[in-house]
């Protein structure tokens, strides 16, 4: 697994975080999301497989922040924080 480009040009991983041990998309449980280490640059993002737009995102102060990433009207990416 490696970056990849997408249509828009933008890089992405689309299976495995860099650092991460797990893959970027699991089921979340508190276990799995405790364990999450902050990176050491950068913000690490993981999704959660069952529900979609639910993401975890990670900080490298170790700061974790929950969202929900929608498409709205007319394809308009909008992302929701509900907290940390």
């Amino acid at each position: 697994m490696g970056l990849h480009k997408n249509a828009r040009g933008y890089t992405y991983n689309p299976g495995v975080t860099p650092g991460l041990q797990m893959p970027d998309r699991f089921t979340f449980n508190k276990e799995k999301l405790d364990a999450l280490k902050a990176p050491s640059s950068g913000r690490l993002a993981v999704h959660d497989k069952k529900t979609p737009g639910l993401i975890l995102r990670v900080t490298p102060t170790g700061a974790k922040t929950f969202s929900l990433f929608r498409r709205v009207k007319d394809g308009v990416p909008l992302r929701v924080t509900l907290g940390r």
